[in-house]
C-alpha cells in the first residue's frame, strides 16, 4: 500500500498532494485514537 501510494504520489504529485496532506494526518489520529482506546 505504502508502495503503491509512493508510486502515485511520484506520478502525479500535483494531484495527490493534496489528498495526502488531508489523508495521513487523518491516518496518523486514527492510529493513535484506536491504541489510546484499547
Amino acid at each position: 500500500l505504502c508502495r503503491a501510494l509512493m508510486k502515485a504520489f511520484a506520478m502525479d504529485p500535483l494531484l495527490h498532494s493534496p489528498v495526502l496532506f488531508y489523508f495521513i494526518p487523518a491516518l496518523m489520529a486514527f492510529a493513535v485514537y484506536r491504541t489510546s482506546s484499547i
